[in-house]
C-alpha cells in the first residue's frame, strides 16, 4: 500500500518505469521482469506511450554477473542490494503531473516527480492495477 486510504487514480497522467537491467536479469525482481515481458506492451497500447515510459539502465562497468553473484552471498559477501556491487537498485516508478516540455521523462528527473515508488517486493498484479 502506498499510503493509508489514498488512491493515486487520476492524480498522475505521465508515468516512468525505471530499472536495471542487470538486477532483474539476475532474477532479483522476477515479479517486475514478469510484467515487463507479459503486460508491458498491452498497458502501453492502452495508456500510449507518451504517457508511460519505459527506461533499461544497464551497468557497464564490469559489474558481477549471477555467478559471482551466488559465490559472494554463499561466503556472506553482498551483491546487487546486499553490498552495492553490480545492479543498480530495485525498479522504480516515477509518478509526474505533467508533460515534459521538450521531450519525455527520464531517470534524471527523479527530481521533478511527484511520487517516487520503489518496486521492491511488488507483484505484476499491482503494477496491473496502476
Amino acid at each position: 500500500m502506498l499510503h493509508p486510504g489514498q488512491n493515486l487514480r487520476g492524480k498522475y497522467k505521465y508515468a516512468l518505469l525505471s530499472y536495471d537491467e542487470a538486477s532483474l536479469q539476475q532474477g532479483m525482481y522476477t515479479e517486475i521482469n514478469d510484467f515487463i515481458e507479459r503486460d508491458l506492451n498491452d498497458v502501453l497500447s492502452f495508456k500510449g506511450e507518451n504517457r508511460l515510459r519505459v527506461s533499461a539502465t544497464s551497468n557497464d562497468d564490469g559489474g558481477i554477473d549471477a555467478n559471482m553473484l551466488r559465490q559472494l552471498m554463499m561466503m556472506g559477501g553482498g551483491g546487487g542490494p546486499f553490498g552495492g556491487l553490480g545492479g543498480g537498485g530495485p525498479p522504480k516508478l516515477l509518478l509526474f503531473e505533467n508533460a515534459k516540455k521538450g521531450g519525455g521523462w527520464t531517470e534524471n528527473d527523479e527530481d521533478k516527480a511527484g511520487e517516487v515508488i520503489n518496486l521492491r517486493g511488488w507483484k505484476r498484479e499491482d503494477l496491473k492495477d496502476m
